[in-house]
């Protein structure tokens, strides 16, 4: 899903962001990484980069903040996965 890149929340107080809208279906997954996943920077100063993160991407959470913190963390690291489930039976009021 292709997304706008902006600054970081907090840097400044003028910054607008932009806002995306999407629907999983079910089983789908959506995973969420901080810059400290793809900018973690191996011995040999290689960053972890977007094409390794979105290989391990499909992982979960755990597995790909592990793979990026092996590799060479240099900054906090974040990974958030949410899955669709299907709905077994009526919600609860």
């Amino acid at each position: 899903m292709a997304v706008e890149s902006g600054l970081p929340r907090g840097l400044s107080e003028d910054a607008s962001y932009s806002e995306s809208r999407f629907r999983l279906v079910e089983n789908e997954q959506l995973t969420l990484v901080t810059d400290g996943v793809v900018e973690a920077r191996g011995k040999d100063g290689e960053l972890f980069g977007f094409a390794r993160t979105e290989a391990i991407s499909n992982r979960p959470a755990e597995d790909i903040a592990q793979v990026a913190q092996s590799f060479g963390q240099d900054d906090g690291i974040s990974v958030i996965s949410v899955t669709r489930t299907p709905v077994i039976g009526p919600a609860l009021a």
